[in-house]
């Protein structure tokens, strides 16, 4: 096990990449979060900047049970579109239907097939839909079980080792893994949020920075503008203090992320046309040699 890249802080040190305890997300409200401190190191250093902002760090097994499984349901959901578009176009007709009538009339004009190979084809498609169906669900669920959460992810394993590779090498956009929010931690990681930034007032960034338990925020809150306030204490995090600061070159990559997940610029595609004309444009050149 290496990279970790963790450092610890000095006494009141508040700086960007400070991982703090008594954070809040509003995508996990029943999770004791953390936070990432993303503002600017020059701000905090030199009290240029009154409100600070963060990224909330969640368990990485509460990010699985709902992220984690949305993003399976959403890949396993197109996997089964595509074999059931696979099925309507082995039966001769053309996909775009689909989009057209319901999935269950598809289903029983399919079932009015009575060769061996038409039968087949039906049930392909039956089974691709029940698949379908489920994972719709999955996504559109609110209320989810854990145990039928963790049940549709074992039943997807494939899918979901492909997802759990990627969010720890950091190919999902929207998320960044950590490895632990301190030195020598015993924990699978966290996921930062990084689409869900959170505030706090540089005078309650001071406060958090040299420690502050429940009793002295409820006593102080009012003077620390309650409405950028974005903590939450509770009985697992009852002190709000700093753990430890993701160090250099890793807060550059975490901050390089950031930026752009919010600077991508989107434009049209060129036609495929285009693209279709220039895988001839090499034969085009040789015959302008010769």
């Amino acid at each position: 096990m290496k990279v970790v890249m963790l450092r610890n802080l000095a006494p009141g040190e508040f700086i960007q990449g400070t991982i703090f305890t008594c954070a809040l997300s509003d995508s996990y409200p029943n999770i004791a979060a953390l936070g990432m401190l993303i503002t600017a190191r020059c701000d905090t250093a030199q009290d240029k900047a009154e409100v600070y902002n963060y990224i909330p760090l969640v368990p990485v097994e509460s990010w699985i049970a709902k992220d984690g499984l949305e993003i399976v349901a959403k890949r396993a959901a197109a996997n089964e579109m595509g074999s059931m578009k696979k099925a309507i176009a082995d039966a001769g007709m053309d996909d775009v239907i689909i989009e057209l009538i319901s999935f269950d009339e598809i289903l029983r004009e399919l079932k009015k097939g009575t060769s061996k190979p038409e039968k087949s084809i039906a049930a392909r498609f039956e089974k691709a839909l029940t698949s379908y169906n489920l994972a719709k669900h999955i996504i559109n669920q609110e209320n989810r079980l854990l145990k039928s959460s963790l049940e549709y992810l074992s039943s997807n394993d494939g899918i979901y080792k492909s997802v759990i590779k990627e969010l720890i090498n950091n190919g999902i956009a929207e998320f960044h893994y950590i490895q632990k929010s301190y030195s020598g931690e015993e924990t699978r990681g966290y996921v930062a949020l990084m689409r869900e930034i959170r505030f706090i007032s540089s005078s309650l960034g001071k406060k958090i920075a040299i420690g502050l338990d429940v009793n002295e925020f409820d006593a102080e809150k009012d003077s620390y503008a309650p409405g950028l306030n974005h903590v939450r204490f509770s009985k697992d995090q009852d002190f709000a203090m700093p753990l430890s600061c993701i160090s250099s070159p890793l807060i550059e990559l975490v901050m390089q992320r950031f930026a752009n997940l919010f600077s991508r610029i989107g434009v049209e595609d060129i036609p495929k046309e285009w693209i279709v004309e220039a895988h001839s444009w090499v034969k085009v050149m040789q015959e302008d040699t010769k």
